[in-house]
C-alpha cells in the first residue's frame, strides 16, 4: 500500500514537473516539426539507469534542454536519455521520427492511459533485426497518437546508445509530409546509388576490354564507396542485410577496403613509385594501419573506429599533396586527379567534423561526402580518359624513337658482321693449334693410367688387413648390447610409472573438455537458432542447419518435414545424407508405419540408437522389411515434432549410419533446436502466402497495361494523317487514367486526348469505357462533329457509371479535333471541342490558346448546364495543335512547386519551331530537369501533331 502511494507521489510530481518543459503543440496539418531545440536530453554515464529511475525526480532536475536543432553527442560512449512533451490539438495519427539510422539501441517509451502513468517501450536500432522496427524503413519510426486519442498532453522518452557519433536529428509528422519527405531523400539516394552502379559497371567492363588493373582498382573503390555510404544513411540495412545485422559492427572494416582501393588506384594512376619512390612507401605503412584498423573492428569497435577516421583523412590529405608536387614535376595526368581530390576532400572535411559536432548539422554537411564522391568519380573518370590519351601520345614517341633506333642498330649489325667475320678466321687458326697441343697431352695422361693401376693392387692387400680388425670390433660391441638390455629394462619402470600418471592427466583432461564441448554447443546452437529464424526459404534452412549440426552431434543425415494441410502429407525436401540432398519424398499422415509419421501424429520425440532392436517400439515393422523413400537405413535416429502454439508443423529429424550415436544431450540440443526451426517454418509459410498473393496482383495489373497498351493507337496509322507527331505518354502507375484515340473514317481524321478520374486501375477502367464508348460514337452512331460526341460520351458515361442512383465523381476531361479536307477549296478544316481541356495552335508561327467548354464529362445534370460547343479553324501545311492532360503542368519540383501552366507555355512558344522528335526530347528533359528526385503526382499525356 505504501509502495502505490508512494508511486503515485512521484508520477504526480514528475507529472507537474513535466507540465513546466517546453510544449509541442501538434496543430498544423502537412507540416515537418523539427523538435530538436523543444527536447530534453541527458547522458547516462554508466548506462545502467531504468526508466523507473528517470522518472525520479533527481534525475527529471539533470535533464537539459538541446540548443540544437539536431543535438549532436559525437563519439560518446554513455547512454543518451531523451524526453518531450506534446499536446495534439489536431486529432490525427501523428509520427515521431529519429533520422539517424546507425544508432546501435534504441527504447522508445510510450505512456499508456493508466494511473499512475505506466510506459509501453518499444525496442529496436541498428543492433536489433530490421523487423523489430514498427514501420519497416531505414529510419526509425513511432506512432505518437491516434485519430481517435483526446486532446491531452503526454510526455515521451527515449534511450539512445551508439557506437558511431551519435546525431539525434528528431521529427513530428503526420504520415503524408513524412513520407513526402522521404521520398524526396530515397529519390536522391536513388539517383546517387545508380550513377556510382552504372559507372562501376561502366568501369568493369572496360576493365574486361583493355585487361588493365587500374579500371579494377577504379571499379572496387566506387562500389564499396557506395556501399558504405547506402550504409550511412541505413538502405544497406533495410535491402542488403537486414536479417544479419552484426554486419552494421563492421563500417570501418567497409571503409577501410574503401581506402586501400583508393590508394592503390592512386598508385597506379600517377605512378608514384617511378617519379615519388620515397613517397610511395608511405603506402604501405598506410595499408598496415588500415589492416590493424580491420583486424580491431570484431572486438573493439570504438578503438578501429578512431583508428579509421583520421587516417582516412590523413589519407586524403597524403593524395592532395602527392598530386600537386606531381602536377608541379610535369606529370600532366595529376591535373584532373587534383582537381578531383581537391573536391572530395572538402566534402570528406566537412562530413568528418559534422560526425565530431565541430560543425552544425545541415542539408551541405549531412551530405557532404555524397556530392564530393559523386563529383570526384565523374572527374576520376575523365582523369583515366586524360591518362588514355597522354598514353597514346606517349607510345606514338616512344614509336617514333624505337624506328629511328632501329634504323641505327641495323647499321651497326652490319659493321659488327665484318668484323666477327674477320675474328672468326683468325680464331679458327688458333683452334687447330690448340688441336695439336691435345693430342700430345692425351699420350702423357695415358701412362699416368698405368701407374696409378699398380698402385690400386698395393691397396688391395691393406683391405684385408682391415677386415680383420673390424671382426674384432664387432665381439667388443656384443659385449656393450648386454649392458643396454639392462638399461632398457630399468626404463620400461619408468615408463609404467609415466603411464599412470598419463592415466589421471587424461581423465582431467577429459571433464574439461566435456564442460567446454557443453558450452561450445549452447554457443554453436544460439547462432543457428538466430541464423534459421531470420531466413524465410525452409531449403536454405535446412542447409544452413546440416552445415552446423554436425559441429554438436554426429549427423550422417538430416531432414526437416513440413505438414501440408491441403494434401495431408509430411514433405522432405531438400533432406541431407552424407554431404549430398537427397531427391524429394513425402509420407500421407495416415501412412503408421513411418516414424516421421508417428512422431507428427502423436506429437511425440523418437530417440534410437539401434533400429534393429528398438524400431518396434514405435511402428510394427521387421527391420528387414523397413524401405525407405531415399537415402540409406540408419542406424540411430532422433526425430521431434516442430509445433508452436499448439499446431504441429512438421517433424525435424538427425540420423547416424552408426549404433548407440546420440546421447540425452544430444537429444536435449536437438529440442532446442526443433523450437527454432518451428518459428522458421511458421515465417516461411506465412511469406510464401503473402509473396504468392502479392505475385498474383502485380501479374494481373501488369496484363492489364498489356490490354491498355494494345487499345491505343499504332504510331504507323497516325503517320498516315499527318505530317509529322510527337506522343509523350508517362502513366503513373502500371496502367493509366489517360489515353489518346485515333480514327480515319471517310474524309474525318479524329484525334483525341482524355484524363479520366484517378489514375493506377480505376483510372484505367475509365480510360477502357471511355475508349469502347468513343468508338461507338463513331462507328454505330455516326457522328462527326466533336461537339456531338462529347454529348453522346457524357450521356453514357452517365448511363456507365449509373450516376441516376448514385453521386459519384467519376468521368473525365477531353480534348476532341475533326480534321476535315473541304471538297470546294482542297483546305483542311479542324472543328475543335472540349471538356475542361484547352489546346494550342501555332499558325503561321502565332501561338494562338484554344480554351474547352467547362463542363466536365459524366458531371451531375444541372439546370444551368450549357452543351459543349464548335469551335472552327482552317489549318494549313506545317501548321501545329498540341494536345495534353493535366499531368504536366501538376508536375511538382523537389520544393513542391507546380510545373505550371505559364511555364509550359512558355515552352512550347520557344521551341515549336524544332522538328517534332527534337521538340519530344526538349519537352521531356525540361520534365525530368524540373522535376528532380520528386515523384510523378499524376498520369502525363503530351500530343504534337503538325499537317
Amino acid at each position: 500500500m505504501y509502495k502505490n502511494f508512494f508511486s503515485l507521489l512521484v508520477c504526480i510530481f514528475v507529472g507537474n514537473f513535466t507540465f513546466a518543459q517546453s510544449l509541442i503543440e501538434l496543430s498544423q496539418y502537412g507540416k515537418l516539426h523539427n523538435v530538436g531545440l523543444q527536447c530534453y536530453f541527458l547522458e547516462d554515464v554508466t548506462g545502467d539507469l531504468p526508466l523507473d529511475s528517470i522518472l525520479a525526480a533527481p534525475y527529471q532536475k539533470n535533464f537539459k534542454l538541446s540548443t540544437q536543432e539536431i543535438p549532436n553527442f559525437a563519439n560518446t560512449t554513455s547512454a543518451i536519455w531523451g524526453k518531450f512533451t506534446i499536446k495534439n490539438e489536431v486529432q490525427d495519427k501523428w509520427l515521431f521520427e529519429i533520422a539517424n539510422p546507425l544508432i546501435d539501441t534504441l527504447y522508445f517509451y510510450a505512456p499508456l492511459a493508466t494511473t499512475p502513468v505506466s510506459y509501453q517501450v518499444k525496442k529496436t536500432g541498428a543492433m536489433f533485426p530490421h523487423n523489430t522496427r514498427e514501420y519497416k524503413n531505414n529510419l526509425f519510426l513511432f506512432t505518437l497518437t491516434q485519430p481517435q486519442d483526446s486532446i491531452q498532453e503526454k510526455t515521451f522518452y527515449f534511450r539512445l546508445r551508439s557506437n558511431f557519433p551519435l546525431q539525434i536529428p528528431v521529427t513530428i509528422s503526420t504520415l503524408q509530409p513524412l513520407l513526402e519527405e522521404n521520398h524526396r531523400t530515397d529519390l536522391g539516394m536513388g539517383i546517387y546509388l545508380g550513377f556510382m552502379i552504372v559507372m562501376a559497371c561502366y568501369n568493369l567492363f572496360v576493365f574486361f576490354t583493355v585487361k588493365d588493373k587500374i579500371y579494377l582498382y577504379y571499379v572496387g573503390y566506387v562500389f564499396f564507396l557506395a556501399l558504405i555510404y547506402a550504409n550511412f544513411k541505413g538502405y544497406s540495412f533495410e535491402f542488403l542485410w537486414r536479417k544479419a545485422y552484426i554486419i552494421n559492427y563492421y563500417v570501418p572494416t567497409i571503409s577501410n577496403i574503401v581506402v586501400v582501393f583508393m590508394l592503390l588506384f592512386a598508385d597506379n594512376f600517377l605512378s608514384i613509385k617511378k617519379y615519388l619512390p620515397k613517397a610511395q612507401k608511405f603506402i604501405y605503412f598506410l595499408f598496415c594501419v588500415f589492416g590493424i584498423s580491420t583486424l580491431l573492428n570484431p572486438f573493439n569497435y570504438p578503438v578501429s573506429a578512431n583508428i579509421s577516421q583520421p587516417f582516412t583523412l590523413l589519407t586524403a590529405l597524403y593524395l592532395l599533396v602527392v598530386s600537386i608536387i606531381l602536377l608541379f614535376k610535369g606529370v600532366k595526368v595529376a591535373r584532373f586527379y587534383l582537381l578531383a581530390w581537391s573536391v572530395y576532400l572538402v566534402g570528406l572535411i566537412a562530413y568528418i567534423l559534422n560526425l565530431n559536432s565541430v560543425v552544425p548539422s545541415n542539408l551541405f554537411t549531412n551530405n557532404s561526402i555524397l556530392f564530393g564522391s559523386a563529383l570526384e568519380v565523374v572527374l576520376l573518370s575523365f582523369a583515366l580518359a586524360d591518362k588514355i590519351n597522354v598514353l597514346k601520345r606517349e607510345k606514338e614517341s616512344t614509336q617514333l624513337q624505337l624506328v629511328a633506333s632501329l634504323k641505327e642498330n641495323e647499321n651497326l649489325i652490319l659493321e659488327q658482321n665484318r668484323v666477327l667475320e674477320a675474328k672468326v678466321a683468325e680464331r679458327t687458326q688458333d683452334l687447330e693449334l690448340k688441336s695439336t697441343q691435345l693430342q700430345e697431352t692425351n699420350e702423357e695422361l695415358n701412362q699416368v693410367v698405368e701407374e696409378l693401376n699398380a698402385t690400386n693392387e698395393t691397396l688391395s692387400r691393406y683391405n684385408l688387413q682391415l677386415n680383420v680388425q673390424q671382426k674384432e670390433i664387432e665381439d667388443k660391441n656384443n659385449a656393450l648390447g648386454e649392458s643396454i638390455q639392462e638399461l632398457n629394462a630399468t626404463n620400461e619402470e619408468l615408463a609404467s610409472t609415466n603411464e599412470a600418471l598419463a592415466s589421471a592427466n587424461e581423465e582431467v583432461e577429459m571433464q574439461r573438455e566435456a564442460v567446454l564441448k557443453a558450452y561450445d554447443s549452447i554457443k554453436i546452437l544460439t547462432i543457428i537458432g538466430q541464423k534459421v529464424t531470420q531466413t524465410l526459404d525452409l531449403k536454405a534452412v535446412i542447409h544452413m542447419v546440416y552445415e552446423n549440426v554436425n559441429q554438436l552431434m554426429d549427423a550422417d543425415g538430416f531432414g526437416l518435414g513440413v505438414h501440408n494441410a491441403k494434401t495431408n502429407e509430411i514433405i522432405f525436401d531438400g533432406f541431407m545424407e552424407n554431404g549430398k540432398e537427397l531427391p524429394f519424398h513425402y509420407h500421407r499422415t495416415d501412412e503408421e508405419n513411418y516414424l516421421a509419421v508417428w512422431c507428427f501424429r502423436r506429437q511425440q520425440p523418437i530417440f534410437i540408437n539401434d533400429v534393429e532392436n528398438e524400431l518396434t517400439k514405435y511402428i510394427d515393422k521387421d527391420i528387414d522389411k523397413v524401405k525407405v523413400s531415399a537415402g540409406e537405413v540408419p542406424q540411430s535416429l532422433l526425430y521431434i515434432p516442430l509445433v508452436l502454439e499448439n499446431e504441429t508443423l512438421g517433424v525435424i529429424t538427425v540420423q547416424s549410419f552408426s549404433k548407440n550415436a546420440y546421447t540425452e544431450a544430444h537429444f536435449g540440443l536437438l529440442q532446442n533446436l526443433a523450437a527454432y526451426c518451428s518459428i522458421a517454418v511458421a515465417n516461411a509459410n506465412a511469406y510464401q502466402e503473402i509473396d504468392s498473393k502479392n505475385a498474383n496482383i502485380t501479374k494481373s495489373i501488369e496484363y492489364a497495361q498489356t490490354i491498355q497498351q494494345a487499345i491505343l493507337p499504332k504510331p504507323h496509322e497516325i503517320r498516315q494523317s499527318f505530317t509529322d507527331k510527337f506522343i509523350i505518354y508517362k502513366p503513373k502507375d502500371i496502367v493509366s487514367g489517360d489515353f489518346y484515340w485515333y480514327s480515319q473514317v471517310e474524309q474525318y481524321t479524329i484525334f483525341a486526348v482524355s484524363d479520366c478520374t484517378g489514375h493506377g486501375v480505376p483510372g484505367g477502367f475509365m480510360s477502357m469505357i471511355g475508349n469502347s464508348i468513343l468508338q461507338d460514337a463513331i462507328d454505330k452512331q455516326q457522328l462527326r462533329t466533336p461537339a456531338q460526341i462529347l454529348e453522346h460520351l457524357h450521356v453514357s458515361i452517365r448511363k456507365a457509371l449509373r450516376k441516376a442512383d448514385n453521386h459519384t465523381s467519376d468521368g473525365m476531361d477531353i480534348a476532341i479535333c475533326v480534321f476535315e479536307t473541304l471538297a470546294d477549296t482542297g483546305q483542311i478544316q479542324m472543328t475543335f471541342s472540349a471538356a475542361k481541356r484547352p489546346a494550342y495552335l501555332i499558325k503561321g508561327g502565332e501561338f494562338i490558346e484554344i480554351k474547352g467548354d467547362k463542363g466536365m464529362i459524366g458531371a451531375a445534370e444541372t439546370a444551368d448546364k450549357k452543351p459543349f460547343t464548335n469551335q472552327v479553324f482552317i489549318i494549313d501545311k506545317g501548321d501545329k495543335i498540341y494536345l495534353f492532360t493535366d499531368g504536366i503542368t501538376d508536375q511538382p519540383d523537389n520544393q513542391r512547386n507546380r510545373f505550371g501552366i505559364v511555364r509550359f507555355r512558355d515552352m512550347i512558344r520557344a521551341n515549336h519551331h524544332l522538328a517534332m522528335a527534337d521538340q519530344k526530347q526538349v519537352y521531356e528533359k525540361a520534365l525530368t530537369d524540373f522535376s528532380g528526385y520528386q515523384e510523378q503526382r499524376d498520369d502525363i499525356t503530351f500530343v504534337g501533331l503538325m499537317m
